[in-house]
């Protein structure tokens, strides 16, 4: 639309903004690209649409969002007190990327807060300000009846040089599947400033949990730009359900400057087509956008020796991995092997190869006969059911 100082380009985003006519769409872009621009033009137009109880809640956050790009906090504080839970999250949030002494201030009342949510960002906000001086002010929240207010204030404390919360933390973090809600809290709260620690227990602990868990750590890292959510997010595209994996390679293209190269091999294993081909789609569209320039990292979610194996395997492999490869793909091509039933002959040697291959060359090995099976035109989604906990190998 513009850049800033663009007086065409503010005043159409302005008119866009206030007319009652446009869509709700089209005015929640409006607030966003004001945001952007950061001219202070748009300022009163941005309060007034920010605090209009009347308004719709997406126009409203994205003004809102939008007058924290631009350091506003007189718009931000009048926001604090709405009656909307999900305002007044978006105003603490954004108090947080303000540099001015007040809002440190003011996020000091939200820590009282009667919504767990708003208490928890604020907590998490004052960590992201570097004020120091907030520190005694998070200590109450470690005894709060929230856990994820208490990991929010333990993970800022320690964001902002306080060794208070590090117990708290470290407590939180055990192996024991009985306390993962806990240890969820702990790390999304340490991923979120960064600390490796809390997407090492992720990793850990991501294939054994349920759908509906998995689903959440994701949603939690949506807009975390940080280095430790994007790995997280990124082992998440590895995920054995395609909606996981979509739903994570959505978070990732949201971020500011990010774009991912949609690689769906995970571990030697393959995605279904339909997965494949929406992937493609929205990555062709993600290098097209205007708003994010080409140029930007990528991701790749195979690191060199994977490469390495998979473009091998586009030969014949030497025997006897290129004479089992071959039988694989004659085993899993017969109609008795579909659903993997423990009966089935086919379905029995198709699991001992995987366990041949294996225990003399690990998952490696695997991986490579793997994708020998696919450039043999195999099933491989087969093939990754059949090997599911063999060594290393998980569907």
């Amino acid at each position: 639309m513009g850049k800033a100082g663009d007086k065409a380009a503010v005043d159409a985003l302005i008119e866009r903004l206030q007319s009652q006519y446009e869509a709700r769409e089209i005015r929640t872009e409006a607030a966003k690209g004001l945001g952007l621009l950061r001219d202070t033009r748009a300022v009163e137009h941005l309060r007034c649409v920010a605090s209009d109880t009347k308004e719709a809640r997406e126009v409203r956050l994205a003004s809102i969002g939008a007058l924290g790009r631009m350091g506003d906090t007189d718009g931000l504080i009048v926001n604090l007190k709405a009656d909307d839970i999900f305002v007044r999250r978006q105003a603490v949030e954004a108090l947080g990327a303000c540099r001015d002494k007040r809002a440190a201030d003011v996020l000091h009342v939200a820590l009282a807060d009667n919504d767990t949510k708003v208490r928890s960002a604020a907590a998490a906000a004052l960590g992201r300000s570097g004020a120091v001086s907030s520190c005694n002010a998070l200590v109450p929240l470690l005894q709060d009846e929230d856990y994820e207010v208490v990991c929010a204030a333990a993970a800022s404390l320690l964001q902002l040089g306080d060794s208070r919360g590090s117990e708290r933390i470290s407590e939180s973090l055990k192996d024991d599947p009985r306390c993962f809600m806990q240890g969820k809290c702990a790390a999304i709260a340490l991923v979120k400033i960064d600390d490796k620690r809390g997407a090492e227990y992720l990793r850990r602990h991501l294939n054994g949990i349920e759908f509906s868990e998995r689903r959440s750590v994701v949603d939690s890292l949506r807009g975390v730009a940080t280095p430790a959510a994007v790995s997280v997010l990124r082992d998440c595209l590895y995920d054995r359900d395609p909606a996981i994996v979509a739903r994570a390679g959505e978070a990732l293209k949201e971020m500011h400057g990010l774009r991912v190269r949609y690689i769906l091999w995970r571990k030697g294993t393959f995605a279904d087509t339909a997965t494949v081909e929406r992937l493609a789609r929205d990555f062709d569209r993600l290098r097209t956008a205007s708003v994010n320039p080409a140029g930007g990292p990528v991701i790749s979610l195979l690191n060199k020796e994977e490469r390495r194996i998979r473009q091998e395997a586009q030969s014949a492999l030497s025997d006897p991995d290129e004479r089992l490869a071959r039988e694989l793909v004659d085993l899993l091509g017969t109609s008795t092997i579909e659903g993997g039933p423990s009966h089935d002959e086919a379905y029995r040697r198709v699991r001992s190869i995987g366990e041949e291959l294996n225990a003399t060359g690990g998952v490696r090995r695997m991986q490579s006969v793997g994708y020998r099976v696919a450039a043999l035109g195999g099933p491989g989604r087969l093939l990754e059911s059949a090997w599911h906990g063999i060594g290393e190998w998980l569907e």
